[in-house]
């Protein structure tokens, strides 16, 4: 199995790997901030005792996370449309090198619905052997994902694999049956890191 394209599209698409995508969930306990003007200091952001939304409901909320690569998930026909353009679904990818080698075994032998394997991309050396880790799964504002800040784009067979691993992890359905047909679709060997 091919699991990188080659040549990359033009437009953002389903199985991109973007690079330096800030990824946060916010911390507990929920810590709301207001902005107030501070002399010498401008506009800071400072704790609320109490929820200040905007026009829209939306506040502003104390949050944590990681400048990293993430995956898009959205399919691409979605991210076209109207309605799905603002928010895209994603999921942050992690070096393999940081799980256990147990860990590691069970990614590359695909035994876990949480994780996708991404075998080194051959044409970039900045993305080594990753997995996507499909617990995290957030969406986020499209103007965070540049494409050219694209590390790889994954193959039309690599997005069919994407897409059996989601409806594994999501439905619960038994990913063995589920990534054999993803094989049997690309007819090809299986990830290895």
């Amino acid at each position: 199995m091919s699991w990188w394209a080659a040549t990359p599209t033009a437009s953002l698409s389903q199985g991109d790997v973007i690079g330096d995508v800030p990824v946060a969930v916010v911390v507990h306990p929920l810590a709301q901030l207001t902005r107030q003007d501070a002399q010498r200091l401008g506009s800071v952001w400072v704790p609320s005792p109490t929820w200040q939304p905007d026009h829209q409901g939306m506040g502003n909320l104390l949050a944590k996370g990681r400048v990293i690569p993430v995956i898009v998930l959205t399919e691409s026909c979605q991210l076209d449309k109207k309605e799905s353009k603002d928010r895209v679904i994603i999921a942050p990818v992690y070096p393999a090198s940081g799980l256990g080698p147990e860990e590691q075994a069970m990614l590359w032998a695909q035994q876990r619905k949480s994780k996708l394997p991404l075998p080194e991309a051959p044409q970039i050396a900045q993305i080594g052997p990753s997995y996507a880790d499909l617990r995290m799964t957030t969406a986020i504002d499209v103007k965070y994902l540049d494409v050219g800040h694209r590390i790889a784009q994954l193959s039309q067979e690599g997005v069919h694999r994407l897409q059996m691993q989601l409806l594994a992890f999501f439905t619960g359905l038994d990913t063995r049956a589920l990534l054999a047909a993803a094989m049997s679709l690309s007819q090809g060997p299986e990830p290895g890191p």
